[in-house]
C-alpha cells in the first residue's frame, strides 16, 4: 500500500507480506480516503502511460516505488474504453468490463409504479435468473460427445509413482506445503537435466499428452495448440503481455527492480480473488497506482488473452471434470456470497491469474503452495522462442521434462508438484499466463463462508470445524479421488 505520509493509512514495512510471485503487499483493508488518492488526469491512451506517470510525479506526495497489489473488498472501478491502453487491450475493440452484479438481479430491470407490478416483475426474474443459471451450470459441467470422440484420444505418458506421494501439507490440507524461501533454485538447461537423469518429452504437432500415476490417474497434461485461427490468437496475447511489460517499464509504473523476484526474472502481474497472506476474506487484488490498474483491466479485457484463458478452463474440464465440477460448486457460490468479487474471465472457472510478461518468463523451481493442495493450474507460454532448446516445463518431482512450445498449455498440481522451466536463448522472449485458486478460498467456503476464528466463536464451533478440516489426510485423499482415471474419464463426462 502507498505509504501516504502522516495519515492513519500509512502502513509499517513490518506488516507487509509477499504475493505468489514475491511481489511485496500489505494485508490490510482499510485504503486512504477519496481525496488522498493520486489520481492522474484523464487517461491518453496514444501516449501510453508517460502522461500518468508524470501526473504521479508532480503530485505533493513523496511517493516511493510501490511493489505488488493489496487485496479491497469492494468491486474495482471499471476503466471506459478510452482510458484502456490500445496496444494492451487490443486494436481496437476490447471486451467489456465484467461488472459485478448481486445475486437475481438483471442490468435491464427498470422500476415499476406499484407494489404488486415490483413483486411479478422481480418474480418473472428470478424465474429468468434460474433458468440461466442452470443452461450455464449444465453447459459448463458438460462437454459434448463429438469433443470426447475427437481428442479423448490421448498420449499416456506412465509416472513410476502415486500421487498420493506427492508433498502436502499436514492436518486439512487445503494448501500446499510451505517452503523456505531459500529453497528456490537456478535456471536450467535442458543438457543439465539430461545429465541428471530427466527424461524429456517431445512435442508432436496436435498430439495430447497426459501422466499417468501408478493407480491410472490422470494428474498433469500438456495439450496442444487447438487450431484453427490459433496462430494469430497466440499473436495478439504474445503483443499484449509485450506491451504491458515495455510500457510498464518504459512510464516508471514498474520499476526494473521488479524483474527480479524469488519466481524468476520477470515481470509478473497477479490479477483476481484470493485470500490468504493476512487477508480477513475474500477480496480483489487491487493495485494502488492507477496506471497499474489500467495496465491489468487492458490485459483482462484483450480478447485473444481471454480466449486463452477459456481454453485453459476447457482443458482443465477435459482432464478432470470432476475436480472441475468441485471448483465450479464451490466458487460459484463465492461469488454470490459477496456480490463485490470480480471475476477476471466469465468464460473461466479459476478466480486468479498471473500474466508473466518477461522479457524473459524463465521460472525457478518452486512449488505454488497457496494453491489448493490437490487442485490443478493452467499454465500457457507465448512469446517467441526455440521449444526444443529451452522453455521447458520441468517436473522435478517426476524428473520429466515436455517441449512446451508457445501457445500450448498444461494442466499440473502446482501445489504438489515443483515446476520451473529451462532457460531459452539469448535475445529469444517467453511470456505465460496462468491460472489458479488459493486454497484458503476452499477453506472460507467449506467453514460457511466465514473465517476460521468466526466459526470458532459460534456454538459447536470446534466440531464444526473439525468436521470441515476432516481428520489428517482425509481431506488430501478425498481430494485425489476427484482425479479421473484413462479408464474412467470418458465415464466422469458422461456421468454429468
Amino acid at each position: 500500500m502507498l505509504p501516504w505520509p502522516d495519515t492513519p493509512a500509512a502502513v509499517p514495512v513490518a506488516m507487509s507480506r509477499q504475493t505468489r510471485s514475491g511481489a511485496v503487499y500489505s494485508p490490510i483493508s482499510g485504503l486512504p480516503a477519496a481525496g488522498e488518492l493520486i489520481i492522474a488526469g484523464r487517461w491518453d491512451a496514444e501516449g501510453l502511460f508517460q502522461s500518468a506517470a508524470a501526473a504521479q510525479l508532480a503530485s505533493d506526495f513523496s511517493v516511493e516505488p510501490v511493489e505488488g497489489a493489496s487485496v479491497v473488498f469492494r468491486a474495482p472501478t471499471p476503466f471506459s474504453n478510452d482510458d484502456l491502453s490500445p496496444k494492451i487491450a487490443g486494436i481496437s475493440n476490447p471486451l467489456p468490463f465484467p461488472q459485478p452484479q448481486p445475486p437475481g438481479t438483471s442490468r435491464q430491470s427498470q422500476p415499476c409504479s406499484s407494489g404488486s407490478k415490483r413483486r411479478r416483475s422481480s418474480k418473472r426474474q428470478a424465474a429468468a435468473q434460474a433458468k440461466k443459471e442452470l443452461g450455464r451450470r449444465t453447459s459448463k459441467d458438460t462437454i459434448k460427445p463429438s469433443t470426447l470422440k475427437k481428442h479423448g484420444k490421448l498420449q499416456r505418458i506412465s509416472a513410476a509413482m502415486k500421487v498420493d506421494e506427492l508433498p502436502h501439507s499436514r492436518g486439512g490440507s487445503w494448501t500446499g506445503r510451505r517452503e523456505s524461501k531459500k529453497a528456490f533454485g537456478r535456471p536450467w538447461t535442458i543438457d543439465e537435466l539430461r545429465a541428471q537423469g530427466f527424461r524429456v518429452i517431445p512435442y508432436k504437432e496436435g498430439v495430447n499428452k497426459v501422466l499417468i500415476d501408478a493407480d491410472d490417474r490422470i494428474f498433469c497434461g500438456v495439450f496442444a495448440p487447438p487450431g484453427g485461427d490459433w496462430p494469430g490468437v497466440k499473436a495478439e496475447g504474445t503483443d499484449c503481455l509485450r506491451a504491458a511489460q515495455r510500457h510498464g517499464l518504459s512510464s516508471g509504473t514498474y520499476s526494473s527492480r521488479e524483474l527480479d523476484h524469488r519466481r524468476g526474472g520477470f515481470l509478473a502481474i497477479p490479477t483476481g480473488v484470493s485470500l490468504g497472506g493476512g487477508q480477513k476474506r475474500p477480496g480483489n487484488l487491487f493495485y494502488n497506482l492507477r496506471s497499474r490498474r489500467i495496465i491489468a483491466q487492458s490485459i483482462l479485457r484483450n480478447k485473444a488473452i481471454s480466449r486463452i484463458a477459456g481454453f485453459q478452463s476447457s482443458v482443465f474440464k477435459f482432464i478432470s471434470p470432476k475436480l472441475f465440477r468441485h471448483y465450479s460448486r464451490t466458487l460459484d457460490p463465492l461469488f454470490k456470497s459477496q456480490p463485490e468479487l470480480v471475476k477476471n474471465f466469465d468464460n473461466s472457472v479459476f478466480p486468479c491469474a498471473s500474466f508473466n510478461c518477461g522479457p524473459a518468463t524463465v521460472s525457478l523451481e518452486h512449488y505454488d503452495s497457496n494453491n489448493l493442495s490437490f487442485g490443478l493450474c493452467a499454465l500457457t507460454p507465448l512469446g517467441d522462442f526455440d521449444y526444443k532448446a529451452g522453455g521447458h516445463l520441468i517436473l522435478f518431482n517426476l524428473k520429466v521434462a515436455f517441449e512446451f512450445p508457445p501457445g500450448s498449455t498444461a494442466i499440473i498440481p502446482s501445489a504438489a508438484v515443483k515446476h520451473g522451466n529451462t532457460r531459452i536463448q539469448p535475445g529469444e522472449e517467453r511470456m505465460s499466463v496462468t491460472q489458479y485458486a488459493a486454497g484458503g478460498l476452499f477453506r472460507w467456503a467449506a467453514y460457511g463462508f466465514r473465517s476460521g476464528k468466526d466459526l470458532l466463536s459460534g456454538r459447536h464451533g470446534q466440531l464444526k470445524r473439525d468436521r470441515a478440516d476432516k481428520p489428517e489426510e482425509v481431506r488430501w485423499s478425498e481430494g485425489l479421488k476427484l482425479y479421473s482415471t484413462a479408464a474412467t474419464l470418458l465415464a466422469d463426462h458422461a456421468s454429468f
